[in-house]
C-alpha cells in the first residue's frame, strides 16, 4: 500500500506507507504473552510446592513437642494476666509480671537456639525468612495454625491487659509475644521442610516460596 503526501508544488506524491505503527501493537502482545506463561509457570510451582510439602510431612510426620508446650505456655499467661485483671491485687498482679517475664526468657533462648540452627541448615538447605520464622510453606497447616494462633492470643491477651490495668506490673505482658515469636522460628529451623540447596540448583522446585518472597531470595 502506498501513502499520499503533499509535493513542492501542492501535487500528491504517493509513498510506501511505514509499518512502524504496528510495532506498539506486537510489543504489548509480547508483554502480554510473557505475563501469561508467568502466572501459568506460577500456578504450577505453587501446586508443586503443595504436593511435596504434603509428601514429606506424609512420610515424616511433624513433631508437636513445640507446638503443644506453646498452646500451654500460652494458656498460663492467659490465665495468669485474666486473674490479675480481675482480682487487680499486688500478689496477683506479681504473679502474672514473673509469668510474663519468665516466658520472655525462655523466647530469647528459643531465638538464640534459633539464629543458631537455622544459621547452620542455610548451609545444606535453601531457607526463606517467611519460612523459617512463620513457618509458611514449610510447616503443615495444623502446627502454623496452632504456633501462629498461640502467637496472636499472646499478642491480644497482652495488649487488652496492659489496656485495663495501665502502668502496673500487667505492662510486662507485651513482652510475652517475644515467646511465641521465638517458638515459631525454632520449629522452622529445626523441623521445617526446606529443599536441599543442591536440589534447588538442579531446578527442581522451590516448595518454601510463597508469593510475597522472591523466588531468587537466599539467606547467606
Amino acid at each position: 500500500m502506498s501513502s499520499a503526501r503533499k509535493g513542492p508544488q501542492g501535487s500528491r506524491v504517493t509513498g510506501p506507507r511505514s509499518g512502524r505503527a504496528a510495532q506498539p501493537s506486537k510489543a504489548k502482545e509480547s508483554v502480554a504473552e510473557a505475563r501469561q506463561r508467568q502466572q501459568e509457570a506460577s500456578q504450577l510451582l505453587r501446586e508443586q510446592r503443595r504436593t511435596e510439602l504434603t509428601r514429606h510431612f506424609d512420610t515424616a510426620p511433624a513433631p508437636r513437642g513445640i507446638l503443644w508446650f506453646s498452646a500451654v505456655a500460652t494458656l498460663l499467661f492467659t490465665v495468669a494476666q485474666t486473674v490479675g485483671v480481675i482480682a487487680n491485687t499486688r500478689s496477683t498482679r506479681s504473679f502474672a509480671a514473673y509469668v510474663s517475664l519468665g516466658l520472655f526468657a525462655i523466647g530469647c533462648v528459643a531465638f538464640l537456639v534459633a539464629l543458631i540452627q537455622g544459621g547452620l541448615r542455610t548451609r545444606t538447605h535453601s531457607m526463606t525468612m517467611a519460612g523459617w520464622w512463620v513457618l509458611s510453606n514449610s510447616a503443615p497447616q495444623a502446627v502454623r495454625r496452632g504456633l501462629l494462633g498461640s502467637l496472636g492470643a499472646q499478642i491480644l491477651v497482652a495488649l487488652v491487659a496492659a489496656s485495663l490495668r495501665p502502668l502496673t506490673a500487667l505492662a510486662f505482658g507485651v513482652l510475652v509475644p517475644t515467646f511465641g515469636l521465638g517458638l515459631c522460628g525454632l520449629w522452622g529451623a529445626r523441623y521445617g521442610w526446606f529443599p536441599s540447596i543442591d536440589a534447588a540448583a538442579s531446578g527442581r522446585p522451590d516448595p518454601r516460596q510463597n508469593d510475597s518472597v522472591d523466588t531468587q531470595g537466599r539467606l547467606p
